[in-house]
């Protein structure tokens, strides 16, 4: 899959800003219940390979520190050492830089982002599935859904919008969008899977607290 634009950028930033918003949503702040055992690594981990599909979207157990084999704070060098040369690269605020790569997660195309802050290093990463149909937008949500909920036992979501059966036939007929949060409470850390209006796409973002008072100063600054 050759990326010719970063469509999903968009849907990742929606999502992105809605994570912010919703900081203090009921449930964003829940407890680990248990411990949940650790899963397979994920894409990116072996130098200079892409394995065909990654089981899940990050590769330390529940742990949220790091997406896409590279851990918080890493470099646009490192990256680019690994992966190679990115698809398409987008300058932000800030000097944040947006790198994308075509990747395969769970089975499904995926456009992969990573956004390299100046100083802050690797801060925030999202998966984007640009929407087709109905039953591929169903198909994907429970998809990544179910593999979330699974990563993630030990953490309760949060929950904003339609999640009723008939979510995505209701917001490809305008309906609002969903989003669904797991926050680590030692970290803030969060990984957030949803549909915002406007999107077109599902979007996987894993944040950071530094990624999200970037999102913030980024608001300020606009007009």
């Amino acid at each position: 899959m050759r990326i010719s634009s970063i469509s999903t950028l968009a849907g990742a930033g929606l999502i992105a800003v809605s994570l912010v918003a919703c900081g203090g949503a009921p449930g964003d702040d829940a407890r680990a219940k248990g411990g949940a055992p650790p899963d397979s690594a994920a894409a990116g981990d072996s130098a200079g390979a892409r394995p065909a599909a990654a089981p899940m979207p990050a590769d330390t157990g529940s742990r949220m520190d790091r997406v896409a084999g590279f851990a918080w704070g890493a470099t646009r060098e490192q990256i680019v050492a690994r992966r190679g040369p990115p698809q398409v690269e987008r300058a932000d605020f800030e000097g944040v830089k947006a790198l994308g790569y075509p990747e395969t997660l769970m089975g499904e195309p995926v456009v992969l982002i990573y956004f390299v802050h100046p100083e802050r290093g690797l801060f925030r990463g999202s998966y984007g599935v640009q929407l087709t149909s109905v039953e591929q937008c169903e198909r994907v949500v429970a998809l990544f859904e179910s593999g979330l909920a699974r990563r993630f036992a030990a953490i309760e979501p949060a929950r904003l919008g339609e999640w009723q059966e008939g979510r995505c036939q209701s917001y490809t007929s305008g309906g609002p969008g969903f989003l669904e949060t797991w926050r680590e409470p030692e970290s803030g850390a969060r990984v957030a899977l949803g549909l915002a209006r406007g999107a077109g796409s599902v979007a996987l973002v894993h944040s950071t607290p530094d990624a999200d008072e970037w999102e913030r100063r980024r608001a300020a600054s606009q007009p």
